[in-house]
Parts: structure tokens; C-alpha cells; sequence
């Protein structure tokens, strides 16, 4: 897979991806796909992450020919951290940012109200929130669908 262009994506806040989970396989077909997975239990700040997304990229940069184009999918939060990781990074080692929902208004929501207590979150509930949220969010039959079909 190393002759494709790297897609590096990046979640929303719940961590997983299980929400784009469906796009992953036509994806594959025209990219090295990486997802970025954070464990609900993981309460690494903003700044982390963007660290660890651009210690990634570094990664792959290095280990890659010059001429391997690096792009970064980021979807809702993911969406913001890959703005960041990009004005680090700059357009030398990152070649395009593609932003999927971008939680650019984020102050103007309710989520900027709750955003801070979700890391307060027991492990177990936090684990859950793409469930929970799922009705306002998206299918949830489909959601879970998804997930058995990937975990067998």
C-alpha cells in the first residue's frame, strides 16, 4: 500500500470513527488509510493530540519517498485538530487537509456548554456517546450494524 497516498483521519470527539466507519472501504481503494483511535478512557488535552497527530505524520514522512503526497481527513473535532496538525506541519510534509463537518462553530453550540464535562465522563458512559448521540447524529441501526459487521 505504500505506491498510495497516505489518508491519515481523525474522529470526532467520541474517539472511534464508527460514524464514518462505512466510507472506509471505498476509501481503501484509493489510499494507505490510518484512523486515529482515541480510548475513551485517554483525557489528552487539544495540544496533545495535535502533538501526536504531527508525531505521526513526521513518522510516515520519514519512513515514506518524498514524493508519497500526505493528506489529513479530519471529521467534526477531528475536523479542528487536523487545522492544527496542518498550521504545524505546514505544506512540506502535509499536502492537503480535507475537513468532513467541521466543528467550526463550536462556541455557537450546546456542545461548547458540555464539551468541557465530557472528559469527566465515567470510561463506560463516555464509550457509549456515539450511541447516545446517535439519534441526533445519524442512523443508529446503522451504527451498530456497522460496528458488529467490523468487530467479526
Amino acid at each position: 500500500r505504500a505506491g498510495l497516498p497516505l489518508l491519515l483521519y481523525l474522529p470526532g470527539i467520541d474517539g472511534t470513527g464508527l460514524a464514518a466507519s462505512g466510507q472506509f472501504p471505498r476509501l481503501l481503494e484509493k489510499f494507505d488509510l490510518r484512523a486515529m483511535h482515541v480510548p475513551s478512557a485517554d483525557r489528552t488535552p487539544l495540544a496533545g493530540l495535535t502533538d501526536t497527530v504531527c508525531a505521526a505524520v513526521r513518522a510516515e514522512r520519514a519512513a515514506s519517498p518524498p514524493s508519497r503526497p500526505v493528506y489529513v481527513l479530519g471529521e467534526s473535532f477531528g475536523a479542528i485538530l487536523a487545522l492544527l496538525a496542518a498550521e504545524q506541519l505546514g505544506p512540506d510534509v502535509l499536502h492537503r487537509v480535507v475537513l468532513v463537518n467541521p466543528a467550526t462553530s463550536f462556541t455557537n453550540s450546546p456542545w461548547a456548554a458540555l464539551g468541557g464535562a465530557l472528559p469527566a465522563l465515567p470510561p463506560p458512559v463516555y464509550q457509549q456517546l456515539p450511541f447516545l448521540l446517535a439519534p441526533a447524529l445519524g442512523n443508529p441501526v446503522a451504527m451498530a450494524r456497522r460496528l458488529v459487521a467490523d468487530s467479526g
